[in-house]
């Protein structure tokens, strides 16, 4: 009995190449066709560069460190990790794995706010767009600014530069209390952090068109329209959405001062939705 040859398997890249290389020869394959198969080729590549892409995350990933949170906000009197400290500890990881970092900036789609984007780029070919929407950090714990708006916007660079990269690799940051700004302090990871102002944004997103209306109002004191846009907005998304202004919140601190102290503003909301002025 004669032993078969071993032979080592095609993956179906190289074999849709034999074919096309067979095809260009035919004089009888006629243009649509190839055009077809090299639609098809090309379908194939994407598909292995988002594999390849995807089996590389997941290493990256499971090698990531814990990082500690190891600079100090002389202001709240706690403790962070830096981008450059978060970067010095996972570049070698992510390059070893093919990836590439590129931040650069948006066009939000949320006025006064700052988009910061991240291009995942992989030596395979494949690649993904991260972005984080935020306001510029210009203001204290206490609402008053404290930064020049260039020293405000590069301020919110580095704070979205850094979440972002702990999103995307899904590192624990030890000790972080989300810069302090939060009241009794924040065990939370910065990664829970992360995901928490994604998901306030796509709320923002999601009303819109209502949140315009009621800041619209608050600025030219036409209250009427403002609290008709309110009760249009559902009780359970009206409280996710009062959230601090140097937290992120959507409403600047002259706009909550007005919606927490105006008795016009309380009066037009009684006329519209009957709410309790206090609430």
């Amino acid at each position: 009995m004669t032993a078969l040859a071993k032979t080592e398997p095609v993956d179906q890249s190289t074999a849709l190449i034999n074919v096309i290389e067979k095809a260009a020869y035919n004089p009888e394959v006629d243009i649509d066709k190839m055009e077809r198969l090299l639609a098809m080729q090309e379908r194939i590549i994407d598909r292995q560069a988002e594999q390849a892409f995807n089996d590389a995350m997941v290493r990256a990933q499971e090698s990531m460190p814990a990082i500690e949170a190891s600079s100090e906000n002389a202001q709240t009197r706690s403790k962070y990790a830096k981008f450059e400290t978060v970067n010095k500890a996972i570049k070698p990881i992510y390059t070893k794995e093919g990836f590439s970092l590129s931040f650069g900036t948006g066009e939000s789609n949320i006025p006064n706010y700052i988009r910061v984007t991240c291009d995942v780029s992989h030596i395979g070919g494949h690649h993904k767009e991260y972005y984080m929407d935020l306001p510029p950090d210009g203001e204290g714990i206490k609402g008053n600014v404290n930064k020049t708006q260039v020293h405000a916007t590069a301020s919110a660079h580095s704070y979205a530069k850094r979440y972002l990269a702990v999103m995307i690799f899904n590192i624990t940051i030890g000790g972080e209390d989300d810069d302090g700004n939060s009241a009794g302090g924040d065990t939370r990871s910065a990664l829970d952090v992360a995901q928490e102002h994604l998901d306030y944004m796509a709320v923002v997103r999601e009303w819109w068109p209502s949140i315009a209306a009621i800041k619209t109002s608050l600025a030219t004191k036409e209250f009427d329209s403002g609290a008709e846009a309110l009760a249009e907005i559902p009780n359970e998304v009206r409280i996710k959405l009062w959230k601090a202004t140097t937290k992120g919140g959507i409403f600047t601190t002259d706009e909550r001062a007005i919606m927490k102290t105006s008795q016009e503003w309380f009066d037009a909301k009684e006329r519209f939705y009957g709410r309790n002025p206090d609430e």
